[in-house]
C-alpha cells in the first residue's frame, strides 16, 4: 500500500489473513449463488428435457428467474412449482415477459367472506399463471378483483372449476363461495337521513302540541 502526500511518499506492507479472507468470501458468494445455482439447473433441465412437463420443488425454487422463463418462452413445454399447499403452473405459450421474474410464494388471507390472494408480491406476472390448490384448501364459485379506483370488488369470473383459478394481471383478488351483494346506497348516507327526518319530526311534534295547548 503506497501512502503520498505532496512532500513525503511512504511504502506499506499490509499482511493480511488470505486464509480466513478466502474463507469468508467463499461463504459470501456460497449464499448469493445458491439460488442462481439452482435457477441455472432448473433452466438447464428445461432446455433438455424431453418431456412436456418440468416439475420444480417451490421449498427450494423461490424465484422463476429471467434465465428459466427465457428457456420455457414460446415452447410447448410447461412448469409446474409444487409448494406446501399449492402448485403454480406455467405454460411456455403464455408468457409474453420474460423480464417479469415470478416469486413463488403466493399470500394468502382470510376474509370476513372468502380468502384474498396475492401473487408475485403484488409485482408484474411474466404471463398468465394457473394456481392449483390442494383438496384441503376448499372450492369457491367466485373470484373478484380488486379496482382500486372504484375501491371495490369486480368479478371476473363466476365459473371457477374445482381447484383451481388463473391469473393474468397483478392485483388483490378475492375467492368467496358466495356473491358479494353491492349496496347502492351508502350507509353513512343512510344514517345521515334517518337522523334528518328523526329531527324534523320532533320539531313538527313539538310545535303541534303547542297549538294543542291553546
Amino acid at each position: 500500500m503506497i501512502i503520498s502526500n505532496d512532500d513525503t511518499t511512504i511504502s506499506l506492507n499490509v499482511i493480511v489473513n488470505s486464509a480466513n479472507a478466502q474463507e469468508n468470501i467463499a461463504a459470501v458468494q456460497g449464499a448469493d449463488d445458491s439460488g442462481d445455482k439452482l435457477t441455472d439447473e432448473l433452466a438447464d433441465k428445461i432446455r433438455n428435457s424431453n418431456e412436456k412437463t418440468v416439475v420444480a420443488d417451490g421449498n427450494k425454487v423461490k424465484i422463476i428467474s429471467k434465465s428459466v422463463l427465457r428457456e420455457l418462452y414460446g415452447t410447448d413445454k410447461r412448469l409446474v412449482i409444487e409448494c406446501e399447499d399449492y402448485s403454480i403452473v406455467l405454460n411456455g405459450k403464455d408468457i409474453n415477459n420474460i423480464e417479469n421474474e415470478l416469486n413463488t410464494y403466493i399470500k394468502f388471507e382470510s376474509k370476513q367472506n372468502g380468502i384474498s390472494v396475492v401473487a408475485n408480491n403484488g409485482k408484474n406476472l411474466p404471463g398468465k399463471i394457473k394456481i392449483e390448490f390442494e383438496e384441503t384448501f376448499g372450492e369457491f364459485n367466485y373470484m373478484y378483483i380488486y379496482n382500486t379506483a372504484k375501491e371495490e370488488y369486480e368479478v371476473i369470473n363466476i365459473s371457477l372449476s374445482g381447484n383451481a383459478i388463473e391469473l393474468d394481471s397483478t392485483g388483490l383478488y378475492l375467492l368467496t363461495i358466495d356473491k358479494l351483494h353491492k349496496f347502492s346506497i351508502n350507509i353513512i348516507i343512510v344514517c345521515v337521513a334517518v337522523g334528518i327526518i328523526l329531527i324534523l319530526s320532533g320539531v313538527y311534534i313539538f310545535v303541534k302540541k303547542k297549538y294543542w295547548f291553546w
